[in-house]
């Protein structure tokens, strides 16, 4: 991660710190205008509701790659990303974020209403990847900016998100305020248990069994429908695509390991949440 990325994670934190339930957000999207209406909203969360709101523009030096924002992205301190696919950039940095397990159910898609893949008239070529992220997280917003029509502007949008998700925060808050007092231990003990399903090769027979005990302990621990549950479960350790069939044990098998290793770190920011919070 770049230096100034990680001077906005510190500041994000102590920001957040001083406050009983804090929401850190950030915004990506086209230049130019784009920028400027991200700030201005940046801003009205900032000022008006307390949530912090970081503009990748602002945060990394010019030109930073996009692993850095990914990377960044997936700091378990950062709850949503917000992101106007309206630009080449912005585009392609919603198809790397689209397939990152950890960065995924963060993502909030804000979409023109015409291009909306339920509500739009219009088609182009994001409308498929639009409606494969609708159909597995839920989170693809129409607006329409002129207020013409009953689709709210975009701002609207963004602000009755973080409020509810601010609230939310707040209920999980109290309860892992006082989590079982083996509930790190429980979770260090399935990251023990990673390196043994590493040494095997794509092992659905000794994956399942730990997949589904890590399950309940996380829902154990943050609650069944917590953020934190549908992070972990939405890993996957090999493709449930029906092209599976084609596929070559050796892709399988990087798949596979790919999955353990999203697990672990998903594990270890669990217990980073459990730190922080406690």
């Amino acid at each position: 991660m770049s230096k100034s990325g990680k001077a906005a994670i510190i500041k994000a934190l102590e920001v957040i710190a001083k406050r009983e339930t804090g929401l850190v957000v950030t915004i990506f999207g086209a230049g130019g205008k784009g920028l400027a209406k991200r700030r201005a909203i940046a801003q009205r969360l900032n000022r008006k509701y307390g949530i912090v709101c970081l503009v990748p523009e602002d945060d990394f030096t010019r030109g930073s790659p996009s692993i850095y924002k990914a990377e960044y992205l997936r700091n378990p301190v950062i709850d949503l990303v917000f992101i106007y696919p309206e630009s080449p950039g912005s585009t392609t940095e919603f198809g790397e974020f689209l397939n990152d397990a950890t960065i995924a159910p963060k993502l909030r898609v804000l979409v023109p209403r015409r291009y909306h893949p339920i509500y739009g008239v219009d088609r182009g070529y994001l409308t498929d990847a639009y409606m494969k992220h609708l159909a597995k997280y839920g989170h693809v917003y129409a607006f329409d900016e002129s207020g013409r029509s009953h689709f709210p502007r975009s701002m609207d949008i963004i602000v009755r998100i973080c409020e509810t998700t601010r609230d939310q925060k707040a209920v999980q808050k109290s309860a892992i305020s006082a989590p079982p007092n083996n509930a790190k231990k429980l979770l260090q003990q399935q990251i023990g248990k990673i390196s043994g399903l590493q040494a095997r090769e794509h092992d659905n027979v000794s994956l399942e069994p730990w997949r589904k005990q890590t399950v309940r302990i996380i829902k154990k621990i943050f609650g069944d429908s917590s953020d934190q549950a549908r992070q972990f479960e939405s890993i996957q350790f090999t493709s449930r695509d029906l092209v599976d069939h084609y596929v070559t044990e050796s892709e399988l098998q990087v798949r596979y390991k790919q999955g353990l290793a999203t697990a672990k770190a998903t594990l270890e920011s669990l217990i980073w949440e459990l730190d922080m919070f406690s």
